[in-house]
């Protein structure tokens, strides 16, 4: 995935989300997720991985404990846990290294690209920290500039959550023109559009097949986008695949993953379903 990364000293520690990106904002996480964030720690003389890092988040909702903290991986990495938008200070240690500590203000939600370089004990080199908003994966695939078109019906992750779907199927239930047909026990719901056409499945920009079960394809929690396309309004890199149309499925960054575990709605509803699906089969 490219990234854009804007350098700045220790006292001029910068985040510039909007010269990232080129179409509407469309975040990873749900509005009240807020921001994770993704870092390196590197020695800035060689440019090798610092394992062992200390990194703490100390913010306006931390008392005697840090918000977040933890170590950096082998290769230097580290990934917080979900931070809510506000002004932090984050604070990075290593063995005979000098310790790194600065204001990190996160105004806008999504994935923030962290890159700290320690210097050694005894050097006069400042450290230095970058930062920069990474760009979404539908943001990449073009998913907003095509909504902006509006020639295809679309649902962002946000849109997903909201309608709190047990399957993948359950969400095509709102979209006009397409028709969802339940299978019977152990087998998931048929996806049709207009006429009772099967559509082509693009899984991340990659025709699939002419899935008869789009259940099977993803769940829930691995759906960041879908766009919907009717016959002639099918994207033109996929035209020649289909003529009843196009569903285009985007799949989320393992990172993103987070906050979305069963509730009791789903629960009852998941209960309620299959007994529904257990009489319909005798």
């Amino acid at each position: 995935m490219k990234r854009v990364r804007v350098r700045a000293i220790l006292s001029s520690i910068l985040i510039l989300p909007a010269g990232l990106a080129a179409q509407d904002s469309g975040p990873d996480l749900k509005p009240e997720a807020g921001v994770r964030l993704f870092g390196s720690v590197l020695s800035r003389m060689t440019g090798y991985p610092i394992p062992a890092a200390t990194i703490s988040v100390d913010g306006p909702f931390s008392e005697d404990e840090p918000l977040w903290a933890g170590e950096s991986d082998a290769d230097g990495s580290f990934r917080t846990d979900v931070l809510p938008l506000g002004a932090y200070e984050i604070k990075v240690g290593a063995v005979s290294f000098t310790s790194v500590s600065h204001a990190l203000t996160l105004s806008e939600q999504g994935i923030v690209d962290v890159r700290i370089e320690m210097t050694r004990v005894g050097f006069e080199l400042a450290p230095i920290v970058a930062v920069a908003r990474r760009r979404t994966k539908l943001e990449l695939a073009g998913f907003y500039e095509r909504r902006e078109r509006a020639t295809g019906h679309f649902m962002n992750r946000e849109d997903i959550v909201a309608r709190s779907p047990l399957r993948v199927s359950d969400l095509f239930h709102t979209i006009p023109g397409a028709r969802v047909i339940e299978g019977r026990a152990g087998q998931g719901a048929r996806v049709r559009l207009r006429a009772g056409c099967i559509p082509t499945v693009v899984s991340d920009g990659i025709v699939v097949s002419r899935l008869s079960e789009i259940d099977h394809l993803f769940s829930v929690g691995l759906v960041e986008g879908i766009e919907v396309y009717h016959g002639a309004l099918v994207p033109t890199q996929y035209s020649a695949n289909s003529t009843c149309g196009v569903i285009m499925l985007w799949s989320r960054d393992p990172g993103t993953t987070v906050g979305e575990g069963l509730t009791w709605r789903r629960l009852l509803a998941a209960g309620g379903l299959a007994i529904l699906v257990i009489l319909s089969s005798r």
